[in-house]
């Protein structure tokens, strides 16, 4: 009975080890990637509040009331489509995750004609923001790429594109790091207890 208590307590040592390793890793990978990965702002990406994002959806939400309430739901086709992309252009431009994937939701929805709206370049540009602010570098360079190809001329797709790029070439380093000094802690954990 005594060695089932004393097992219990070695288990739950290693999770607490475990959860401490993880907490320390997610930490050290968001402090090397603010150390060499530039904001947001910095690259010359607005940042949406929560305010401006409630405000796109209760537009969007009015205009989608309307259109049903109207006999001629066509007649609020470009107004609703309008909305619908400033609600996407609000939640690609946040930073909760919620909203990104809301952002994504609408981006992918194959169902929406937008071609009225939103063009290829400003759906890829979107997608590659939304992945950006989604720590995602991998999948906003793919789409900063795809943006530049329909508009070369695109700087802020431009600067995220070379952001990741800058990211991902030193991922290899910081990834590395963060597994040493992971070792390391559970080194030092598992001496201080003998």
């Amino acid at each position: 009975r005594e060695r089932e208590r004393e097992r219990e307590r070695n288990m739950d040592a290693t999770t607490s080890v475990g959860e401490a390793i993880s907490t320390f890793t997610r930490r050290a990978k968001t402090k090397a990637e603010s150390l060499f990965l530039p904001s947001a702002s910095s690259l010359g990406l607005p940042v949406s509040s929560a305010e401006e994002v409630v405000m796109a959806e209760s537009e969007f939400a009015r205009l989608c009331a309307q259109s049903h309430a109207a006999a001629d739901a066509e007649t609020y086709k470009k107004e609703l489509d309008d909305a619908r992309f400033r609600l996407a252009w609000a939640l690609a431009h946040s930073r909760r995750e919620e909203h990104l994937r809301h952002a994504e939701n609408i981006l992918t929805d194959e169902t929406l004609d937008w071609e009225d709206v939103l063009t290829h370049r400003d759906r890829y540009y979107l997608m590659a923001v939304m992945f950006y602010n989604r720590c995602d570098y991998l999948a906003c360079r793919d789409y900063a790429f795809k943006c530049l190809s329909v508009d070369p001329t695109c700087v802020q797709a431009h600067n995220l594109r070379q952001a990741c790029e800058e990211y991902l070439a030193r991922n290899g380093v910081i990834g590395i790091t963060g597994v040493v000094a992971g070792v390391a802690v559970l080194g030092t954990m598992f001496a201080s207890r003998r």
